[in-house]
């Protein structure tokens, strides 16, 4: 039966004329080991496309709910922790073997005539690699994700004439949202998979049509075949990738993939470090500061990539020989080094200095001033659902169960949880259930982790006035930019003390048009919102420097 289905294909395609032809390709002398990196790479495409559907089926690309959808596929699902393990180990080990595979080419001179083509679509496949790490990055939805993607819509958008429009399609809107995650869900899962696949059949059918370079060999030398893909090279090419697998797997496994809290928009005081294999830009970052930020993040690494797909115009040596390309493999060695170094700087600087000042104003808060997200918090409590099933005292609520008798017992994992759906994380309980914004669950975690602290009292006493324009705060997104007695800067100005510098008229106006009053300001208008809105927001900021 099977012979009969496989004889009907070969009339209609002529199938084992192409496995024969591909199975018999003859390799010049000195093609073995060292050639199997390619085939390493393909492989590992292949996995990160297996695990990455797997995973989709599970994921929702949503701020509400990605980041649960990611827990439960970790903590909950049969084999999820391995298989996002081997999607997030993946990653790595894809983009290391495609560097060994550039490399390798780069020794042997198979850039040279007539492989340049070969060549380029080797160094556009690299940086799709990339792309796939960046854009997956955000796709977890917590703090690393979130605050990492931050800087890097930010990097994007010095790039000059269109850096302003690239970031602002990536990122779909004026902050960081449900637009932002579709967009990098839509280009992680359809079109880099899609350029990958097209990629990849143009640099094998150019592989196949020109054959494998002779290693260290001259056009005009005289080429001896010794062996053939099969089953010569192809049974290295299988050792290779079962032990490369076996290595992956053992990483998913031991190290697992990590996966920090949910992400939280105004906890601007994370400092996000990105994936090893941006470590170099993000070192650059901070050898070209301010105005000289874009040196690092886009002159010098479009610099790298034109001199990479530019090298086989660029290199006329024809020999091959190591002997005779001194000066291309010092650059090369050169180059190398230079990545590394930034790299090893990048994740040995763990900036210890700057993680003490946020603890010390951690630490401070209790008894400085309530936070945006703790008033915000408060004012959810009293319009949505929560008072009709708690009270906080006898008070303030009139549910039967007191928060203060529970206040600092749940973990945050249980109040994500509890915010998102209360019937799932008390099943006994048929809870009426709003439909709140991640925002929103973040305020409502922040106040009842207040309710612990020393500053209770205050919390419960604070004006109506003052929480509602602590909502307004909120739900605008202001701490996503703005700090308040951070000492660190943020993307915004500092709010503590800007009472003390300015008059309500020059802060009212100032919402109405930020670029009135400074040029270079990247906050939005916000002149759409009702005069209402506008004087709560300038009260608030009169607030903070009570």
């Amino acid at each position: 039966m099977l012979d009969s289905v496989i004889n009907w294909l070969d009339e209609r395609l002529n199938m084992r004329e192409g496995f024969k032809e591909l199975l018999d390709e003859p390799l010049p002398e000195g093609v073995g080991w060292t050639h199997v990196f390619g085939s390493i790479s393909l492989f590992l495409f292949l996995l990160q496309a297996a695990t990455g559907i797997f995973l989709s089926m599970f994921y929702a690309p949503t701020p509400e709910a990605a980041h649960l959808s990611v827990s439960y596929v970790q903590n909950d699902l049969f084999l999820g922790a391995f298989v996002r393990g081997l999607h997030h180990w993946g990653s790595s080990f894809f983009v290391v073997f495609t560097v060994i595979h550039l490399l390798r080419t780069f020794i042997y001179s198979a850039y040279k005539y007539p492989r340049e083509l070969t060549w380029i679509f080797g160094v556009i496949l690299f940086n799709l690699v990339l792309a796939f790490g960046l854009t997956g990055y955000l796709l977890p939805w917590d703090q690393k994700a979130y605050w990492a993607t931050v800087v890097t819509l930010n990097i994007a958008g010095t790039a000059p004439i269109l850096g302003d429009v690239i970031q602002k399609i990536l990122q779909g809107g004026e902050v960081i949202g449900s637009v932002t995650l579709t967009h990098f869900y839509s280009l992680h899962v359809i079109v880099l998979p899609l350029l990958t696949l097209g990629a990849v059949a143009i640099h094998v059918f150019l592989q196949k049509r020109q054959g494998i370079a002779p290693p260290f060999k001259s056009p005009d030398e005289e080429v001896k075949f010794k062996s053939r893909f099969w089953p010569d090279q192809l049974f290295k090419d299988g050792v290779a990738i079962l032990l490369i697998f076996l290595i992956l797997s053992g990483f998913a496994i031991i190290f697992g993939a990590p996966l920090e809290k949910m992400a939280d928009p105004t906890d601007s005081s994370y400092v996000p470090k990105p994936e090893w294999y941006f470590l170099s830009m993000y070192q650059l970052q901070k050898i070209f500061p301010g105005n000289l930020e874009i040196i690092g993040t886009i002159i010098i690494p479009t610099i790298g990539i034109l001199a990479l797909i530019l090298l086989p115009f660029y290199d006329k040596n024809p020999s091959r020989k190591l002997k005779d390309r001194k000066l291309a493999l010092t650059l090369m060695t050169a180059a190398m080094m230079t990545v590394g170094g930034l790299t090893i700087l990048g994740a040995t600087d763990d900036r210890p200095e700057e993680s003490t000042v946020i603890v010390e104003v951690q630490e401070g808060q209790e008894s400085s001033r309530l936070q945006p997200p703790e008033l915000s918090g408060r004012y959810l409590y009293q319009n949505e659902t929560c008072m009709k099933c708690h009270n906080i005292g006898g008070s303030h609520g009139e549910g039967e169960y007191d928060l203060l008798k529970t206040s600092g017992d749940k973990s945050v994992i249980w109040l994500k949880e509890h915010f998102s759906n209360p019937t799932l994380a008390q099943p006994e309980k048929i809870v009426e259930q709003g439909s709140l914004t991640l925002d929103q669950i973040t305020d409502l975690k922040s106040f009842y982790l207040r309710l612990s602290t020393s500053q209770r009292d205050e919390l419960l006493t604070v004006t109506q006035e003052v929480l509602y324009s602590a909502n307004l705060y909120s739900q605008y997104k202001c701490g996503a930019c703005h700090k308040i007695d951070d000492p660190e800067p943020g993307f915004g100005p500092n709010l503590a003390g800007v009472t003390l510098r300015h008059d309500r008229e020059y802060i009212y106006d100032h919402f109405l048009d930020p670029k009135k009053f400074d040029p270079n300001s990247i906050m939005p208008k916000f002149d759409w919102l009702p005069k209402e809105e506008l004087n709560a927001l300038t009260d608030f900021v009169y607030y903070i420097d009570k």
